[in-house]
Formats: structure tokens, sequence, C-alpha cells
């Protein structure tokens, strides 16, 4: 007869293995993310916090001779297969970006949903996406972008006013030989601030059920604008924790203010 102790040893150990093996993938996620994201023209300010110990939530940034790049994406689903994608994603995006720092935007994300398509859906058999905008920074302040992503909030500084740039797409890993992207542009002046989320920031929902919402988002930036990225940063993920009951996503936020070169 089997001792009733045997089993839940066996279990334990099992559990221990996986809490290993979710720290060592939590050790790897936080390893890729910038720590302190620079590009010059651009002070900069961000944060990842996933609902999990690990998650599916991407952003970089890449520095490149005249400017750089900046990324920002997420997984469909959760947990270590959300992570999995991310990490292919990430390995293919910062080997494009790397080896051909003058790449547009568009092309970039084609080689990169080529490598998910091919990774995923067909050897891995398995039916993740990945949401995901690709800006390309110059000093002068100008962006060019390719993706589909939630909408980019810029705050023009001389107006006071904000704006919704809309991410057309196509999303990553979904169809073969993906179709060149579309890509869009935007410039930024002196005093202009750019901010980027993930949508566990506007879907996060209070003991009612109500979502934060891009609104109330837009209304923090709006009170928080003369402030510097780090305090903005700081101010909206306040106003979201407060808000949710349950953190049920990963929250993703990167705040840029562009400070034009002098003349």
């Amino acid at each position: 007869m089997t001792s009733p102790a045997i089993p839940r040893a066996n279990a334990l150990v099992q559990q221990a293995r996986v809490d290993e093996e979710t720290e060592i993938a939590r050790r790897v996620q936080r390893a890729l993310i910038p720590e302190k994201p620079e590009l010059e023209g651009l002070e900069l300010a961000s944060s990842m916090e996933p609902a999990e110990r690990v998650g599916g939530d991407y952003y970089d940034v890449e520095k490149t001779e005249h400017g750089g790049f900046i990324a920002i994406g997420d997984v469909s689903g959760h947990g270590m297969n959300a992570r999995l994608v991310m990490l292919i994603l990430e390995s293919a995006l910062q080997t494009v970006l790397r080896t051909l720092p003058n790449a547009s935007p568009s092309d970039a994300l084609a080689v990169v949903n080529q490598v998910l398509f091919d990774n995923v859906a067909k050897r891995l058999r398995r039916a993740e996406y990945a949401t995901l905008t690709l800006l390309r920074y110059e000093r002068s302040g100008r962006f060019v972008f390719a993706g589909g992503h939630q909408d980019i909030v810029i705050w023009r500084a001389a107006t006071r006013r904000l704006e919704l740039v809309g991410t057309p797409g196509p999303w990553m890993g979904i169809v073969d030989r993906l179709k060149r992207p579309v890509e869009s542009e935007f410039v930024l002046d002196d005093g202009d601030l750019m901010v980027l989320f993930t949508d566990g920031i506007i879907e996060a929902r209070d003991r009612a059920g109500s979502l934060f919402g891009l609104e109330r988002l837009c209304e923090a930036i709006r009170q928080l604008a003369d402030e510097p990225p780090e305090r903005i940063r700081d101010g909206v993920l306040a106003r979201v924790r407060s808000h949710l009951a349950v953190q049920e996503d990963d929250m993703t936020l990167l705040v840029a203010r562009f400070h034009a070169a002098a003349a």
C-alpha cells in the first residue's frame, strides 16, 4: 500500500521544479527589458508589471546612429506560453534591428512576422499572435512607425492638447508571408509627450467591472503633463492601481518627452 505522504512529496517536488523554471523565465524576461532606456533627445521613463511571475508584454529601446527604435507589444494569452512567444519575438526583432539598423519599420516587422509564424504556428502548432508597434525615431523628432497595437497618445506642449494616433496593423504571427505593412508618421516638437501602453492599463477593472479606459488615461496625462516623465509614469500607474480590484493582465507604460536639439 502506497503511503499518502509519497504522492504529496512528489507533488511538492514537481511544484518546486515549476517554480524554479518560472523563476528562470522571470529573470530572463527582466534581463531583456531595458533598465534605463536612453535615446538622444528623448527623456524616457518606463515600467512593466506582469500579472503573473512572467508575462506577455514587451517593450524595447534600441539606439541607432541618428536616433533609434522603440517597440511595444503584447502576446495573446498569459503565463509561460505567452512568454515563450514573446522571447521569440524579442530575439527576432533585436536581431533585425542590430543587424540592419537602417531597416524601415515595415521591413523589420515583415521579418519578425515570418519568424513568429514559422516557429509558433508551424513548429509549435499554437495559435498565439502578437500586437506590436515598431517606431523609428529620428533626432529631429520625426517618428515613422508600422504595426498594430494600442493608440499612441501625444500631448502637444504648445497647444496643450492631446492627440490619438491609431496604429492600423497588422498583428504579428497570424498569416504567412505578410505583405509589407503600411507605414505612418508623426513629428514631435520641443516639449511634446508621447505615451505608449499595453491593454492592461486601459482594461484594468474595478470591483464593478468598469474599465479604467482610454479616457481616464488621457485625463491623467493632461493632469500630469508638466511633470517629468518619471512622475507622469508613476502618477498614471498610481491611478490605475487605485482603480483596479485585481490585476488580471500585464501592464506596460512608456512615457517620452522630446527635447529639440539646440540651434
